[in-house]
Order: structure tokens, then sequence, then C-alpha cells
């Protein structure tokens, strides 16, 4: 009798055991834990757009190349998560795009400047960044002493009275 008795012990044990990986498997499929598609792949496995740019000038800074390179991770982060950008020697930038095909496209993109745009609030633009003349990132201090960073415009002539053509509008409406 006890002979049959812990055969049904391990029978039990058994079922359970198979229940609970039964029900790990059915958890595990449903994350995506495991299958392929958790794995992201880079340019090696899935292709994509790899981009090397050479810096025109001799001897950049270290400032300015981080600022580029920052500047690039954001404009790349669009395409992918997994794009990475970095510094390849003295003066040498490489981007690297996984599962991107069309490569001419991110080439256009990539390579026009940014731009600046004073809208309204409905959207319409009333000024560009062709008539400012100079911006300096600067702090200054509130009536309560906390300090706020500000961006100074320096606009052209032609900017200066568009500015105030719209502010005098805002003004009165």
């Amino acid at each position: 009798m006890k002979k049959s008795k812990a055969a049904v012990i391990l029978v039990l044990i058994l079922a359970a055991l198979a229940g609970l990986a039964y029900y790990a498997s059915l958890i595990l499929s449903s994350t995506g834990i495991g299958e392929d598609m958790s794995i992201p792949l880079g340019l090696d496995l899935s292709g994509g757009v790899s981009i090397t740019y050479q810096v025109m000038d001799e001897n950049p800074s270290a400032e300015d190349m981080s600022d580029t390179i920052y500047k690039l991770q954001r404009r790349v982060e669009s395409y992918s998560t997994e794009a990475s950008v970095y510094q390849v020697g003295d003066d040498r930038i490489t981007v690297e795009i996984p599962g991107v095909t069309d490569a001419t496209a991110i080439l256009e993109e990539l390579g026009n400047p940014g731009s600046l745009e004073f809208q309204l609030s409905d959207g319409t633009v009333f000024m560009t960044g062709d008539q400012v003349a100079d911006a300096q990132a600067a702090t200054t201090t509130d009536n309560y002493g906390n300090r706020q960073y500000i961006v100074q415009l320096t606009l052209t002539e032609e900017g200066g009275e568009i500015c105030g053509e719209g502010t005098a509008e805002r003004a009165a409406g």
C-alpha cells in the first residue's frame, strides 16, 4: 500500500510540474520574452544604413564634435531607437541606423541644416531664423531670486520691424 500511495503522490507532483511548465510557457510567449522579436538586431543582422561624416575644418574642438554628435543623435532617433552616433578618430562621426533601407532619404534629411521659425498660436509663421543676427544662452534671476535660463536674441533690422509689428498686433488684438 505504501508503494501505491507513493506512486499517486509522484503522479500528482509530476502533473503539478507539467501544469506549471505549461503556464510558464504561456506567460513567456505572450510577453515575447525569449522569442526572436525581443532581440534587437544590429546592422550586421538586419541591415541598415551606416554613414561616416568627415569634418571639413582642421582640428575641430571636442565641444563642437560633442555638440554635433548630440544633434545628429536627436535627429536619427525618429528612424530607430537602436540608432547610434559616435566619434571615430579626431575628425569623423559615424551614424548607424539599423533596419532602414532608404539611405538617400536619410542622407538628404541629415544633410539639411536645422531651421528656426517663430509662429503665432494658430501655426502661422511670421518670422524665420534669417532675421536673427545672434543668439546666446544666458541666465537671469527673477524677483524671488530664482535662476532662469533664457535665450538672448539679437534681431536684424528687418527682424526687429517684423517682431515689433507682430507684438503690436497681438497687444492691440
